[in-house]
């Protein structure tokens, strides 16, 4: 049997009306010393964790563009679940290629939990940087700073269809 994805399209910073689905915040940090990102689409690939250990057939794919002036990227319309991070891909610029492929994938391993209603904000950050010419980072590093996180709920809380939403609290 063919498994497919589920793309949930682009990031925005706009939260839709609640409908009993979940959110995910990531904290986002791209810093140009160069031209432009050499990642156009950065990629986060998401399985479902459903019963008895098993995972979903298909990942979900939270998908942006990665943006110097963006401090967060989020991502709502999600099934509540519980679902394992297992890697981030960041997708070559048209006509381009990164060390010969369209895309590198970097492996990982970290669980968030969605809920229906609440905004989960990820303890993971997508730092994205030119170090040289020809050179670069692309990552998911952990920590979200609480300076960043109060940043981030203040702007979200801000938005016309918060009401209904909450933040799931962290244990």
């Amino acid at each position: 049997m063919l498994s497919l994805p589920l793309f949930y399209g682009c990031a925005s910073n706009s939260i839709s009306e609640p409908t009993g689905q979940g959110a995910i915040a990531f904290g986002t940090q791209v810093i140009n010393n160069f031209d432009t990102h050499p990642c156009a689409r950065v990629e986060i690939v998401m399985w479902e964790m459903v019963s008895g250990g098993e995972y979903s057939q298909s990942p979900v794919e939270l998908s942006f563009y990665p943006k110097s002036d963006q401090d967060y990227v989020l991502f709502d319309d999600i099934k509540p679940g519980f679902y394992q991070i297992r890697s981030m891909k960041c997708h070559a610029r048209t006509n381009e290629t990164l060390n010969g492929k369209r895309f590198l994938e970097f492996p990982y391993s970290f669980t968030e939990t969605i809920e229906p209603n609440l905004v989960t904000l990820s303890t993971y950050s997508y730092h994205g940087e030119n170090t040289e010419l020809f050179r670069f980072k692309a990552e998911l590093t952990y920590g979200l700073l609480a300076l960043d996180r109060e940043k981030i709920e203040a702007d979200i809380q801000s938005q016309p269809n918060f009401a209904g939403w909450s933040f799931r609290e962290r244990h």
